[in-house]
């Protein structure tokens, strides 16, 4: 298992696989809403996860049992500035 940190979108299709957790910080310091997704492939691939952040959110989601990508996982910020984590195989 390993863990991969972000700071924008991580294409990390030929790493990861399997996600076993996602930490999330919304980190910009205004008001607008930050939005992260997990996909399959790439940034056109299959929503599996919507996560949503407010002002100086923080969420850990632990996925059990685990999401699959069949195509390897893309994490995409698709709205704010979000810094964080995923844990995969």
């Amino acid at each position: 298992m390993m863990t991969i940190p972000f700071t924008g979108n991580l294409d990390a299709a030929r790493r990861i696989k399997t996600c076993h957790r996602i930490d999330v910080t919304e980190n910009a310091g205004t008001s607008a809403v930050a939005r992260v997704q997990l996909k399959d492939t790439n940034s056109s691939g299959t929503l599996y996860c919507d996560i949503r952040l407010n002002l100086a959110e923080d969420k850990h989601i632990t996925f059990d049992p685990p999401l699959q990508f069949p195509g390897g996982m893309y994490v995409q910020v698709s709205a704010g500035t979000v810094r964080g984590s995923v844990t995969g195989q």
